[in-house]
């Protein structure tokens, strides 16, 4: 009995400092995503399997997509009616993730008021966290070449998520044009799969095709449809309603976010590799109008130190994209340099204050291209004169 009492207080504890934590981040405008779950752990290093049992939980990970993915998902239950809560503001770490689940743990009654979650969660702690939530959906975006110091090469990826998810009795959603999905059947064999693709505004579900309109741009989107189309349908979900719900879905912040700049159209994009680079391009450039691109990346430890993603990018095939470009963030003399070698003339810009001013004096809609820490210091600037809500509030 007093082991039973003392572990009680102890997941209490863990869960309310938690909670109280995050409050008090709040309050001073700080995002409070990881923090709250840090503290709780330091508290009670096995609270996660405590705050997330008996959930039913809709794990989203991948390279590319994650945020999009699991907020479709998010969306598309709420339209359905089903109450669900998740990693609203795109946190995918240990913590982070630990912290939506306290957050939703009722201390008085032990137990979840919600029982429903859509979790995004980092390649990297696929290992940490899997065995802990137990999801009972898995999406698997795709496997692209990412950040080298941090996560290794796509195979190296590939392995880690392949062995940590292979004791999983989970159900789980492969994107038919990824080239990794064939060693994911062949390890998850005897489990249940669902298969999913989607492009030119078509998705498909193990084999059944239906149109979905969507009202953010990109191709890349339409296969982020998909797999949360599939996630859906893994759970018994999907129907036309909560597909046709896609329709109103909005953009998580960064993610070919819309903000008017006093009277200038800007995009903002977060990309963290070549590939999700390529995508944002790609779709600048199929528009017809004239429009200026501003690439800032930095190098801190969230972004990877890795910058040869920069140096092997294919610039030359947008060269007409970029023939206006500047450059922004840590990174801006390397992606300089290797635009120059390319052919490719950038304005260098050092200083928030000055992107900002460019921004305001443009006379064509500006798409800002930024890996994570530049984007996030850059939105705060935003945020904090007003151009934008602070992220949790989007």
């Amino acid at each position: 009995m007093g082991h039973s009492v003392f572990r009680k207080i102890r997941v209490n504890t863990a869960v309310l400092s938690g909670k109280i934590f995050f409050r008090i981040l709040r309050c001073l405008h700080r995002g409070g995503t990881s923090r709250p779950g840090k503290l709780a752990l330091f508290i009670c290093p096995d609270i996660l399997t405590v705050v997330s049992k008996g959930i039913n939980t809709i794990m989203v990970t991948g390279t590319n997509g994650k945020t999009t993915t699991a907020r479709m998902i998010m969306h598309m239950l709420k339209e359905s009616g089903i109450t669900c809560f998740g990693t609203f503001s795109g946190g995918n770490e240990k913590s982070s993730i630990c912290t939506e689940y306290i957050l939703n743990y009722d201390c008085r009654l032990s137990k979840p008021r919600k029982s429903v979650a859509v979790i995004e969660c980092d390649e990297k702690y696929i290992p940490k966290v899997v065995h802990e939530i137990s999801p009972k959906v898995v999406v698997i975006t795709n496997i692209t070449r990412d950040q080298i110091d941090r996560l290794g090469t796509e195979d190296d990826v590939f392995g880690i998520m392949r062995s940590a998810m292979i004791p999983l009795n989970a159900v789980f959603c492969l994107n038919e044009d990824d080239k990794y999905t064939w060693g994911f059947e062949k390890a998850f064999t005897g489990k249940s799969i669902v298969r999913y693709s989607g492009k030119a505004e078509t998705i498909r579900i193990d084999g059944e095709s239906r149109p979905v309109s969507l009202n953010i741009p990109g191709e890349f989107n339409i296969s982020n449809a998909a797999a949360a189309c599939a996630a859906l349908h893994a759970e018994g979900y999907l129907n036309d309603r909560a597909a046709a719900s896609l329709e109103t879905f909005k953009a998580p912040f960064g993610r070919m976010e819309k903000i008017d700049i006093d009277g200038v159209q800007v995009t903002l994009n977060l990309v963290k590799n070549a590939r999700g680079l390529e995508d944002i391009l790609q779709y600048i450039k199929s528009l017809s109008s004239g429009f200026r691109v501003v690439l800032g990346f930095n190098a801190k430890r969230e972004d990877g130190r890795d910058t040869s993603w920069i140096e092997k990018m294919d610039w030359e095939r947008y060269s007409d994209v970029l023939n206006d470009a500047a450059v922004y963030g840590e990174n801006a003399f390397i992606t300089k340099q290797v635009l120059i070698g390319k052919g490719i003339e950038a304005a260098y810009i050092s200083k928030t204050g000055q992107l900002l001013s460019l921004i305001r004096k443009s006379d064509v809609p500006v798409f800002l291209i930024m890996n994570y820490t530049c984007m996030m210091d850059f939105r705060r600037l935003l945020s904090v004169k007003g151009y934008v809500k602070e992220f949790w509030n989007t």
